[in-house]
């Protein structure tokens, strides 16, 4: 849908396959009641809500959609680019309504598996490359629709970070492998849209440069003098003690197997003054006790801190998206400090335009994306180290040769290939 704030128009119809049909529904003699646009850095697509006026009856098919509005400078922004699945028309007289709800093209990941000859990868393929073939690679027009914009080669990979074997169940949607890929990488996946063409684009970038990647928009500063004043009402914080942590342990593998553990705890854990309150995080991505060390070292520079989440109402600034850098200054009770914007809630009623934003401290933002890796964990990850727990009270293979063998006892005496000497069962 692209228009002003209260019309709403289909561009064209796009097969399951995502090519352009032919059929063109042109809406823009409804009128668009309420719209509203949501993304939280913990939500896998961006979501869109919106009532028409009047029954409106969709195809089968997914309606490729875009909506622009003007910001607070009165330049038009496209603030959603997606598509309609669903559609609930209420029927009344006079009354009709037709509700609808849209999502970015990340759908299309989360509801197709991956292809077959990805559900096994060896060590030896860089996730980049898994990305980009998961999205369509060369075909990501007809495949998933969203185009591989900027998938940044793990440079890492096979170095200071484990290179692994991925093997995934056939019924594994592509969003899945995606989201295992990056977590392991500590890489950020985002889609976002062409502002322009409406065109989605994915963004596969190292954390260290979400600023300079993911094309986000410059830092803003809002002050309690501005005029007009941006910021309407009150602007309220929640602390997430549940997320303040006076313990760390991370467990990892060396590049032979080998378990490894890294501990980090407070001067009143240690001194038996407080209780500990333990955060832990299981990977094999570190491969040695000194990239364990600092990893630890990290979380708990973050778990042990005050987080605090922010929440504010501002007009207009539909130009404002997730990840990118806020700061107020002059309001009582919020440090003046960078901020980053967590979750992004644009409501368009009428010629009202309501962005609600909750945000935190730069440095507190990466605590709070651990604990979104925390609550999806890696399954395969998992199993791999209960495997390991297993392994290591079994027997493995032994090579030799057999010197004597005693025929009463059904023993047998072998010299090992490593030249040790030992004992033997036989049937």
């Amino acid at each position: 849908m692209t228009g002003n704030f209260n019309r709403f128009d289909f561009n064209r119809d796009v097969t399951e396959g995502g090519s352009a049909g032919s059929t063109v529904v042109d809406l823009t003699l409804y009128d668009l009641t309420s719209l509203s646009v949501r993304k939280s850095i913990t939500d896998a697509h961006w979501r869109m809500n919106a009532v028409i006026d009047g029954y409106l009856s969709l195809s089968k098919n997914m309606k490729t959609t875009t909506y622009s509005t003007t910001d607070h400078n009165g330049t038009s922004r496209m603030i959603f680019s997606g598509i309609l699945p669903i559609s609930r028309p209420r029927l009344k007289a006079a009354e009709n309504q037709t509700p609808v709800e849209g999502y970015d093209y990340g759908w299309y990941l989360s509801h197709n598996p991956i292809p077959i000859e990805y559900t096994h990868i060896t060590a030896s393929v860089n996730p980049a490359t898994i990305i980009t073939a998961l999205l369509g690679g060369d075909d990501w027009e007809t495949e998933t629709g969203i185009e591989p914009y900027n998938i940044d080669t793990v440079t890492e990979y096979g170095t200071t970070l484990n290179a692994k074997t991925w093997d995934f169940e056939k019924n594994t949607t592509r969003q899945t492998a995606i989201d295992k890929l990056s977590a392991w990488c500590r890489y950020i996946w985002l889609v976002k849209w062409n502002t322009s063409t409406g065109t989605p684009r994915a963004y596969f970038v190292s954390e260290s440069n979400i600023d300079t990647a993911l094309d986000l928009p410059a830092a803003v500063t809002f002050a309690n003098t501005d005029s007009p004043l941006q910021v309407l009402g009150e602007i309220a914080y929640d602390v997430k003690g549940d997320a303040q942590y006076n313990k760390v342990i991370v467990y990892g593998r060396d590049s032979t197997g080998k378990a490894l553990s890294s501990t980090l705890q407070s001067t009143d854990v240690t001194n038996k003054q407080a209780k500990p309150i333990t955060y832990v995080e299981s990977t094999g991505a570190f491969a040695t006790q000194a990239q364990l060390d600092t990893r630890a070292a990290e979380l708990f520079s973050y778990k042990a801190s005050v987080i605090k989440v922010f929440t504010a109402t501002l007009i207009n600034r539909v130009d404002l998206e997730p990840l990118q850098k806020v700061q107020f200054t002059g309001f009582t009770g919020i440090d003046e400090d960078w901020c980053r914007i967590t979750s992004i809630v644009k409501d368009i009623d009428g010629p009202m335009k309501k962005v609600t934003i909750e945000f935190t401290s730069d440095a507190l933002f990466w605590s709070i994306n651990d604990m979104y890796r925390e609550s999806n964990p890696d399954e395969i990850g998992t199993i791999e180290a209960v495997f390991d727990s297993k392994a290591a009270g079994m027997g493995g293979n032994y090579f030799g040769t057999v010197q004597a063998k005693d025929d009463t006892t059904k023993t047998a005496t072998v010299v090992l290939d490593d030249g040790t000497t030992t004992t033997a069962q036989y049937i």
